[in-house]
């Protein structure tokens, strides 16, 4: 289970945030973290120890790759990839070390490019009437440049392009392939179910969802999907009710046929009788 975000500003507010760097380690378009537990989160790659270092590193590699200065231009990508439900407590490590290893094989640049890697196990709190109503799952944000062989520019061996990786014909496999190599590492863990799959959903309107219902949003789409096999059953058994109905029908018409006939037979073997009788 992954999301995709596409930034064109506002990367160096996103590390601080991703490495809790920001003032209490709480960003004001994420209030469900819980900063007693921030001591759990950790990093995969780090590019540095500050968010600015790390944004100088991010630049780095962007200054290595031919591309234009236009305001909508991409400058990274982020790809955040959800602790299934079924992955055993002792394989949750390899699972995230996994999923960083298949998203940098799906890089052309490779490990190189990404400038941050950071599990998150502190975010998810719904407080409702005091209460904690959803603890949200661990996740791994993947944070890197869009770089992709540039055959055409003297002096560049990449270049930016964010929609060339993350075409439609891309991301429909993404999660079929995801899943094979997290099996072929030995990983006990659902990630192409279909929970996610369909239109993806931007995270700042993930989080207003869970705002506004108190559920997640693997949790709304487990939901949506019971639904749907409900609704499925229910369907089959209304088949098998109109099967039952129209057996029931023909059963109780052959009875009124069979009964018309023995009627018939019996008044005529009853009007023989009588003629028998006068025969005498």
């Amino acid at each position: 289970m992954a999301r995709l975000q596409k930034y064109n500003s506002g990367i160096l507010y996103t590390i601080k945030h991703n490495i809790r760097e920001l003032k209490d380690g709480i960003s004001p378009t994420n209030e469900n973290v819980d900063p007693t537990k921030s001591k759990d989160n950790y990093s995969l790659i780090r590019r540095g120890k500050t968010a600015k270092e790390i944004e100088a590193y991010r630049k780095k590699i962007e200054n290595e790759c031919f591309h234009y200065n236009r305001k909508n231009l991409i400058h990274a990508n982020e790809m955040i990839c959800t602790l299934p439900k079924d992955c055993p407590k002792d394989q949750e490590l390899a699972f995230f070390q996994e999923s960083l290893k298949y998203i940098a094989s799906t890089l052309p640049m490779g490990e190189r490019c990404i400038f941050l890697a950071e599990v998150h196990c502190d975010e998810g709190r719904i407080v409702k009437d005091g209460k904690t109503v959803v603890q949200g799952a661990k996740h791994l944000h993947v944070m890197y440049v869009p770089a992709v062989p540039d055959p055409k520019h003297d002096g560049f061996e990449y270049k930016l392009n964010s929609d060339q990786l993350t075409r439609r014909n891309i991301l429909m496999q993404w999660h079929s392939s995801y899943q094979s190599w997290l099996d072929n590492a030995g990983i006990s863990a659902t990630v192409a179910s279909g929970v996610t799959s369909g239109k993806g959903i931007s995270v700042k309107a993930m989080k207003e969802v869970t705002k506004a219902t108190g559920l997640s949003y693997e949790q709304i789409q487990t939901l949506k999907i019971e639904n749907k096999r409900l609704n499925a059953e229910l369907k089959n058994k209304e088949h098998e009710l109109s099967a039952a109905k129209q057996k029931l029908q023909t059963l109780e018409k052959q009875l009124v046929e069979r009964d018309h006939t023995q009627s018939v037979w019996g008044t005529n073997a009853w009007e023989n009788e009588i003629e028998e009788e006068r025969t005498y």
